[in-house]
């Protein structure tokens, strides 16, 4: 064929069968009440504790649904415990957490580096007063 064969012939049109990875990712439909995450899903040990710790697998059924509570605990329905029907991109699949959990696991990760950070001020504190400078452990604590 010749470059002017070549030139004649129409465009395909329609779908495009490539898309970047994160297009593919890309979430349009979002409940607010809901964080999302993609995970590997040949990790399943990890996986399993996410379920454990509240997650389930976003797919048809529960993309509109956050699991039931029951006393304080998730009770996570089949279909949200089940990986067959998950949304998938390759090896990742979607899952979700309650808002309010993600943001309660937030927060007390928060609250142990402040309480850490300041045990490690409060005892640096203590090794400058026995050395008798005077000096004062005020400021950032950068641990390399």
């Amino acid at each position: 064929m010749s470059k002017s064969d070549t030139a004649d012939k129409p465009k395909k049109k329609g779908n495009a069968v490539w898309q970047p990875l994160r297009d593919q990712l890309t979430l349009n439909k979002r409940d607010p009440d809901t964080h999302y995450r993609w995970v590997d899903t040949k990790q399943e040990i990890k996986n399993e504790q996410r379920l454990e710790r509240g997650y389930f697998w976003v797919n048809k059924t529960t993309a509109s649904q956050i699991p039931e509570k029951h006393s304080g605990v998730d009770k996570v329905a089949k279909e949200a415990s089940d990986i067959t029907g998950a949304k998938r991109v390759g090896e990742l699949a979607l899952m979700g957490l309650p808002m309010e959990i993600k943001e309660a696991r937030d927060e007390y990760y928060q609250n142990e580096t402040r309480d850490r950070t300041a045990a490690i001020k409060r005892n640096l504190q203590k090794d400058l007063d026995k050395t008798g400078l005077g000096m004062k452990a005020d400021g950032r604590v950068v641990i390399e």
